[in-house]
């Protein structure tokens, strides 16, 4: 009777210590830094550059482009990115290497964008919507997405507006099936669809969101020359806000909360002067380089108080939120003349000072066209020369900052975050068409936002992440390696070598 006690106690003491640590280990993920958490100082440029069996994304696997599209090359369309000579469009899919062709238009096709429907408007076999801009008509395909070796169905929905001689230079979905475009007239719209025709509203039609300022003091037949048009839309659905990029680097910032749009714009001159301010004039932000070439959403989920990435030509990562993200710090200077987000941060790229040139280029100086950005992970296509591109890579280390942020701090000390990062560039064949990263399937159910950009502990409940890079010879497939997969590799490769092991567990 006695020993059945002690053997209840004793399990009652382990079960009390077990869940201690588990209680223990759920409060060390959610210390986890705040991207905000980081912008302690103007700038940063704390990258490591590992060896290859720790690099962050490696080659999974190549698909090469069917034959059809060889036969069409620089005049096709795809998903990931438009061409401008051919009145077919291409849809690929790039996971298997299936496609499928639709030439019903006989017109150019200028713009191609994958989007999601409203619901209740169309069939449920209905998944996506392909926007097709011509330089006369923009349409709407249903596509529906086959399943193992099921093909795409694309299905006609009679659905179209005129451009009204617009070239659409950028088109947006949102996830409840908005859809949103640019032309070269510096204007952006909405296209309003519905399932049937009402008395006083077409099935599908256009409308303004927001026109340019100047529009009201152009003669009607200058209407559409505009100064300065927007070139590329992101929409954060979390804030129900859009931001524009124009072609001479301004941001437009649009409000849709509400019954009245608000409109704001971030000026190309505030940007330059903040980032050669805040990065104690690096030569990455030199005013002779100086262009926005691409711009990315930071949604509430991941950051509260950061909005909006810029990315420079030169490979600078401008990071934009609102005032009150400023304030916790009393050095900062806060410029009162921008009326849109204020400059937080400037990234500094990196250098890879042992990468060889074929993959830097000779000039030694990023020459970035388009990136990508999500929670956390950024690449970027950096050109080396008119017939091939390198891929730059960086993602948060977030072993030492997991380690630092948790570990005991003695009394009045304060622990400041540091953004160090992993980086990798890498030759690829051919020019970067296009970057986007495949759905991940989450083991667990949805992961707590709070945790999701803490990759030690969501690892095990999702699947490894994956990009797609399309280039003109095909499409590459990345893989993310996560801390466990770099922990295999270094099992797998060491043989029994305990150097590379306590390295890993000990950074």
């Amino acid at each position: 009777m006695t020993q059945r006690l002690i053997d209840a106690e004793a399990t009652e003491a382990l079960l009390k210590l077990a869940s201690k640590t588990v209680d223990d280990q759920l409060g060390r993920e959610q210390k986890y830094p705040e991207l905000s958490d980081y912008f302690n100082t103007y700038y940063s440029a704390n990258y490591v550059a590992p060896d290859p069996r720790q690099q962050i994304l490696r080659r999974k696997r190549a698909i090469s482009l069917p034959d059809t599209l060889f036969e069409q090359y620089n005049c096709m369309a795809t998903i990931l990115r438009p061409q401008h000579d051919q009145n077919s469009d291409i849809v690929l899919d790039q996971t298997r290497g299936h496609y499928e062709s639709y030439e019903e238009l006989d017109q150019v096709i200028i713009n191609v964008a994958l989007v999601k429907p409203k619901r209740d408007t169309f069939d449920d076999k209905v998944e996506y919507l392909l926007v097709i801009a011509t330089p006369i008509e923009v349409h709407l395909l249903g596509l529906a997405s086959g399943s193992g070796s099921q093909p795409h169905t694309l299905y006609i929905t009679n659905m179209n507006v005129p451009t009204d001689n617009v070239a659409i230079r950028g088109i947006v979905g949102t996830n409840d099936g908005r859809i949103f475009m640019n032309g070269n007239d510096g204007r952006l719209w909405e296209i309003d669809y519905q399932a049937e025709e009402g008395w006083f509203s077409k099935k599908c039609s256009k409308r303004e969101v927001i026109g340019n300022p100047l529009s009201y003091f152009i003669p009607t037949f200058l209407s559409n020359v505009r100064v300065d048009p927007i070139v590329k839309v992101v929409f954060d659905e979390t804030r129900q806000i859009i931001y524009g990029l124009t072609e001479n680097s301004n941001i437009e910032v649009i409000g849709l909360a509400g019954t009245t749009h608000t409109r704001s714009t971030i000026k190309s001159s505030y940007i330059l002067q903040e980032g050669k301010r805040k990065s104690n004039h690096n030569r990455a932000m030199d005013e002779s380089l100086f262009k926005i070439v691409d711009i990315h959403v930071i949604p509430s989920t991941e950051s509260k108080d950061v909005n909006l990435l810029l990315v420079t030509a030169t490979g600078c990562r401008l990071y934009f939120g609102h005032k009150a993200a400023l304030d916790y710090n009393s050095q900062r200077h806060i410029d009162q003349t921008n009326t849109g987000p204020y400059l937080l941060h400037v990234r500094i790229p990196p250098t890879f000072e042992n990468a060889p040139e074929a993959v830097l280029g000779v000039q030694g100086q990023y020459r970035v066209h388009q990136s990508l950005y999500n929670n956390g992970v950024f690449l970027a296509a950096h050109s080396l020369h008119d017939a091939a591109d390198a891929l730059i890579a960086s993602a948060p280390d977030s072993g030492p900052i997991n380690k630092a942020s948790t570990a005991t701090k003695s009394v009045g000390s304060s622990y400041i975050p540091r953004l160090t990062e992993l980086a990798m560039i890498a030759g690829l064949d051919g020019k970067i068409w296009g970057i986007s990263e495949l759905p991940g399937v989450e083991y667990a159910g949805a992961i707590d936002s709070s945790i999701a950009r803490n990759e030690l502990a969501v690892q095990l409940s999702r699947s490894a992440r994956e990009y797609l890079v399309l280039t003109n010879s095909g499409v590459q497939v990345f893989s993310k390696r996560r801390p466990i997969d770099t922990l295999q590799q270094l099992l797998l490769d060491g043989r029994g070598a305990e150097s590379d092991l306590v390295s890993f567990f000990t950074q």
